[in-house]
């Protein structure tokens, strides 16, 4: 059995649901399943960097952008001399340098702005010609993905195998994906890409997915999991305007509206609070099983 808990981000000032998750990791340890970690954004540096933090084994870790181009959740070992070898034969000349980024400049038009985490690891370059930001290469322990930028604006990303090989590519419209390109497919939209990546997981029936932050993302994924494996959502606050609701209306938080909607879909739904679960239990129109699960744990009472 499997366990999939899908976000959408994670940061460095990770949010109560990171830390719910957290939680929940951390008393699956002492159960005998596998647990996986699910990330949707795409995110500017390594996710690793963010999820060591949490105390993630790298190998619960499931970004999407990484699992379909077939790389694992790695540390970031890319280093500043590797990058500057291809440098080695036309030179350059160093510009400014902090304890964070390194600029270089190669010839009269182009530049290069090396990201820098610690001990002289690349986290991404900066390409720069005539003042204009061409693209941005993203580093784990090699070219993980390029973004591709006109008139400063997100055009395209190209994402790479650990054998450096393209493996696919992204097109964008006002920052959203419009089309991806992959195996020999063409995925329109960000639902069709989210769909694709579902698929890929080969899901079985006994398997868990518990959705953790839905936001923009369920209406495209859940006509992929319903009857297909066990569906949980996790409701971390009441999520209505009390004021704006009379009667038997509610005005849901509408990132939560599709699942109070379609609550019949999950195997349960599940609360911080008896309170909550109260609560929630009145305004769900279509009935589900509602289970208290506290967010936070003690190992024991003194």
């Amino acid at each position: 059995m499997n366990v999939y808990s899908v976000n959408k981000g994670i940061g460095y000032a990770s949010s109560g649901v990171e830390y719910a998750q957290k939680y929940r990791k951390e008393l699956f340890e002492n159960l005998e399943f596998n647990d996986h970690y699910i990330f949707l954004n795409y995110l500017s540096k390594n996710i690793a960097v963010y999820t060591d933090l949490l105390g993630y084994q790298r190998k619960q870790v499931l970004w999407i952008y990484n699992v379909l181009s077939h790389r694992p959740t790695q540390a970031t070992t890319f280093t500043v001399d590797q990058f500057l070898e291809k440098f080695a034969g036309e030179g350059y000349e160093i510009l400014n340098q902090t304890p964070t980024s390194l600029e270089i400049k190669v010839t009269g038009t182009q530049r290069y702005k090396i990201w820098l985490l610690k001990d002289d690891l690349i986290d991404r370059v900066d390409y720069i010609v005539n003042g204009h930001l061409v693209n941005v290469s993203h580093y784990d322990q090699s070219l993980n993905n390029i973004e591709h930028f006109s008139d400063g604006q997100l055009v395209r990303r190209t994402f790479y195998n650990l054998q450096g090989e393209r493996c696919y590519e992204q097109f964008y419209s006002d920052r959203e994906i419009s089309v991806t390109f992959i195996d020999n497919q063409i995925l329109y939209g960000k639902m069709a890409f989210y769909q694709y990546f579902f698929k890929t997981l080969q899901l079985q029936k006994e398997d868990a997915v518990i959705i953790d932050r839905p936001l923009d993302v369920i209406e495209g994924i859940l006509p992929q999991l319903v009857d297909r494996v066990r569906l949980f959502s996790v409701v971390h606050a009441e999520h209505y305007n009390e004021s704006l609701s009379k009667g038997s209306h509610v005005l849901w938080n509408n990132n939560y509206e599709y699942i109070f909607q379609h609550a019949d879909s999950f195997e349960a739904i599940i609360v911080a609070t008896d309170r909550q679960n109260q609560i929630l239990s009145g305004h769900l129109r279509k009935k589900t099983s509602i289970k208290t699960i506290p967010v936070g744990y003690i190992n024991e009472i003194s």
